[in-house]
C-alpha cells in the first residue's frame, strides 16, 4: 500500500511539473487572472505531491533505521499520529488539491456547477483533515 501511495504521489508530481511550468510561462506572458490561478493550482499540486511522496519515503526509511538527519515536519506527523492518521492526512491533502483544481477549472470554463460541487467536497475534506490533525496532536493548544 505504501509503494502504491508513493508511486501515485510521484506520478502526480511528475505529471504536474510540465503543467505548472507551462502555466507559469503563460501567466507571466498574458497576465490574465485565470492563467495565474491555473499556475498556482498546478504548483500547489506539484508541491503537495512531492511532499506526500517524501513523507512515504521518509516513513519507510525511518522504519528501516536508515535516517541520518531527522526532518521535523515528517517526524511530527509520524511521531504524534498513528500510521492511519499520517496516511489519511496525505491522502486528504491530495484530494483537497484535486478539488481546488476542480474549482479553478470550473471558474475558468464557466461551469459553475463543477466549481460549486468541488467547493462542497473541499469543505468536507477540510473538516476531516481537522479531525485527523487533532487525532495526530498537530493542532495548537490553548494554555
Amino acid at each position: 500500500m505504501q509503494r502504491l501511495a508513493f508511486f501515485l504521489a510521484f506520478a502526480a508530481a511528475v505529471l504536474a511539473l510540465p503543467e505548472a511550468w507551462s502555466a507559469w510561462r503563460a501567466a507571466v506572458q498574458t497576465g490574465n487572472p485565470g492563467t495565474w490561478a491555473r499556475a498556482v493550482g498546478w504548483s500547489a499540486l506539484l508541491v503537495a505531491a512531492f511532499l506526500g511522496a517524501g513523507l512515504v519515503m521518509y516513513a519507510a526509511d525511518r522504519r528501516a533505521g536508515r535516517i541520518r538527519r531527522r526532518i521535523g515536519v515528517y517526524e511530527r506527523i509520524l511521531a504524534r499520529g498513528e500510521r492511519g492518521s499520517a496516511r489519511g492526512i496525505v491522502l486528504l491533502s491530495l484530494a483537497s488539491l484535486a478539488c481546488v483544481g476542480g474549482v479553478v477549472y470550473g471558474e475558468l470554463t464557466d461551469r459553475r456547477l463543477v466549481s460549486a460541487g468541488a467547493m462542497g467536497v473541499l469543505l468536507m475534506l477540510y473538516s476531516f483533515l481537522v479531525l485527523l490533525f487533532r487525532r495526530a496532536g498537530i493542532t495548537a493548544r490553548e494554555e
